[in-house]
Parts: structure tokens; sequence; C-alpha cells
């Protein structure tokens, strides 16, 4: 009976993907429909690479225990795809931080999260404290592979460069939207309520530095400030600026994009970007980290990321499977890391239907 139950799954991102993967371990036919030529393509390869453990989120424990609690399964799962020679580093700025420094080592032993209080030469005189976190990196190209040979594994049908439509998903006995910035659009088709969110056009720098920098992941908390992040394995760096990296932000059903950034938007590194921020991002990024001056601008990386509307206070992140309709359910991604538990959840709800 189960092979005969078809389950259509729109998203080709890391939560699209484990979902259909978990599912398919039903016995089910499962179809993925993915807009982009590949998997991966959107913002589940377009970010900081970051494997939270919940070193980021002192100001929203739910959050922090989230990624805490996923985080084990998610790097035994994808062990290949961690990068591992790296050491982690989180700075408290001395100015216009939401958190201090005694607030964060509070936080840290409230958490049972691992720190080292250290003093390193990459930072300025502008942070108040820096301590040595255990945490994980992810290569994203080595990630798609991996999910791309795990789908393959589970007999579940790739469709790439498909628009999913309420005409082609009439042939499915379960809808799974996994599109992140633009599930509206789906829900819309198939007369379901829709989810307000903050959409926000994010440029994600890529840089070298020099080898002076060492394998080095630098996170300067609590507020405005800057991150950089080793490009999976190769010997480049991807820049984070709560502040810079953002071109354009907007809440409500659908993403506003400049015809500007559009044609820029999920291909990749552009090596010529026709609009950047990559000089405010060192402008502001080399007060707390001086290397910083030196990078060399390889190019940018485009994308929309999409959060839930009014958490600037606490700036958590919670991930959602919410079941619109007997046979529709909504993945919303909080944290990458929280896709595997996610993806069983869902197909929890996929198995109560075929009871």
């Amino acid at each position: 009976m189960n092979a005969q139950y078809k389950v259509a799954v729109v998203g080709g991102g890391i939560f699209g993907a484990t979902a259909a993967i978990e599912i398919a371990k039903l016995g089910v036919k499962v179809t993925i429909f993915e807009r982009e030529c590949d998997l991966m393509h959107a913002a589940s390869g377009i970010n900081q690479y970051r494997l939270h453990r919940g070193y980021h989120y002192p100001r929203s424990f739910e959050t922090m225990l989230a990624s805490k609690k996923a985080e084990p399964e998610f790097a035994k799962r994808f062990s290949p795809a961690m990068v591992k020679d790296v050491t982690h580093y989180y700075s408290i700025s001395s100015e216009n931080s939401k958190v201090s420094a005694d607030e964060y080592i509070k936080f840290c032993d409230a958490a049972d999260l691992y720190y080292k209080q250290v003093s390193i030469p990459i930072v300025s005189s502008k942070v108040a404290i820096t301590l040595e976190a255990q945490e994980h990196l992810f290569d994203p190209n080595v990630l798609r592979q991996l999910l791309t040979q795990e789908l393959h594994d589970a007999n579940v049908t790739l469709q790439l460069q498909t628009n999913a439509t309420k005409s082609l998903l009439k042939n499915f006995d379960f809808v799974v939207i996994a599109t992140y910035a633009s599930s509206n659009e789906l829900v819309k088709q198939l007369d379901l309520p829709m989810q307000a969110y903050q959409f926000e056009v994010c440029e994600k720098p890529i840089v070298r530095m020099p080898k002076s920098f060492g394998k080095v992941s630098l996170v300067i908390m609590d507020g405005p400030f800057m991150c950089i992040d080793p490009y999976g394995h190769s010997d480049l760096y991807v820049l984070g600026n709560v502040v810079h990296a953002i071109h354009s932000v907007n809440d409500g059903f659908d993403p506003q994009i400049s015809p500007e950034v559009a044609p820029m938007l999920n291909h990749g590194i552009i090596k010529n970007p026709t609009t950047t921020k990559f000089p405010d991002f060192i402008e502001s990024g080399k007060q707390f980290i001086p290397p910083l001056s030196e990078a060399e601008f390889i190019g940018s990386m485009f994308t929309v990321r999409t959060v839930l509307p009014k958490r600037d206070l606490t700036d958590e992140r919670p991930t959602e499977v919410v079941q619109l309709s007997p046979n529709v359910v909504r993945l919303f991604s909080g944290k990458i890391g929280t896709s595997v538990h996610a993806a069983k959840n869902t197909a929890e709800i996929v198995s109560r239907q075929l009871a």
C-alpha cells in the first residue's frame, strides 16, 4: 500500500532534502521539486556555514537549547562535510553590546557550553573578552554531494529547474513545502493560510585573508557587529555583518528584491557584483578584527534570509513543522542543524496519514 502513496517535497534545500530522505524510509514514492539547477542553491548554500551549538543565542535560551540538542546528530550524520581544523572564538564587544562579558560567561555556564577565556592577537582592544568555543562549520559543497547520494540511495526522484504548481501537486497524496523565502507562493495557490515573515536580502562577501590570520572562525557579539568564517575546506573566508550584510528588509508575505540585486540572487560567488557593501564590511569590521584591512575581495554571494517578524529583541530562530491541512506540511527553517529533527517530525506526520 505504501508504495503507491506519493509525496511531493517542494524545495531542495537542506530541510527539503532531509525531509525527503526520512519520508522515503516509509516506503512511499517521494519526489523533490526544486526551481534552481541543483540542491542547496539558495539560503541553504549561502550563509555562514556554522553548525550552531548555541553560543550565538545568549538572548534566546530556547534557540540555544534547540541548536545544542540537534547539533550532535547532524554532525555525526554528515561528518565528511564538517570542517574540523578550525579554532572557534566568540568575542564580546566592549561597546554597544546587548550582552556584557559577565552576562555572556553566565550564559555559557547556564547552558553548559564549553569555553576557555583566551587572549588572541587578531582582535583589538574594542573586545572586552574572547572565549574559545567548541563548534563546527560545514562545507556546503560536500554536504550537497552527501545529500545527493542519500537521495539516490533512497530512490527519491529529483526534479530540478521545476516550479511546483497546484496543478502539478494534485497528483500527489501529501505535500511538504520547504521553500523558505518563497513558501507563501505555493501556500497561496493551495488556498491555505499564509505566514508573514521578515525577508532580508543578504550579501555574503568571500575574501582571502593573510596567512597569519590562521584557520579561525571569529564572531563579535552581541549587537551590530561582524563575523568571519572559513569557506568550507578552501583557503577562503566568508564575512557576515549584522548591519551591512542586509541590502534590504521587508515584512510581509513575499520578499521585495531590487532589480539591481535580483540577477545575482542565488548564483554562487559573483566576482564583480554590480552592487556591494564590501567596503562597509571592512570599515566596521577592522575596528574589532584589524587583519580585515588586508582582506582580498574575491566576490559576493546574494540570497534572501527569512526569519519570523519582530524577533530583534531575542534574536530567536525557531524551526517550525506546521500541518496546514491533513495532507500539507510547511517546514520553516530556523537553524540548519535542526533539519534532521524537523525531517523526522515531518516523516511522523506522513506516517500517521498512512496508518
